[in-house]
């Protein structure tokens, strides 16, 4: 079997952002947005989606498959990665 090709991203119907979130320290989180390509007027619902694993592991893709079924429901969702304990 051959590798599929990954989609062209013009032809989905929703699209992801990554931001940078400064926190108290002077750290940053990073943060990225699951959303329609067009939002509606009236807005969508939004959930936020943060990885488990006991801040040891995990990190900003963890249950990213998520996401953009749940904005095939009409919706937004945001993942969150935040630093992790030492090993």
């Amino acid at each position: 079997m051959r590798k599929a090709d990954a989609p062209d991203p013009s032809t989905l119907h929703h699209v992801e952002d990554d931001h940078q979130i400064k926190v108290r320290d002077g750290a940053s989180i990073a943060v990225r947005v699951h959303r329609l390509r067009v939002i509606p007027e009236d807005g969508c619902p939004g959930t936020v989606m943060i990885h488990g694993g006991g801040f040891c592991v995990g990190n900003l893709d963890s249950g990213a498959q998520l996401c953009p079924a749940f904005t095939q429901l009409g919706g937004a969702a945001e993942t969150v990665d935040y630093l992790l304990v030492s090993p």
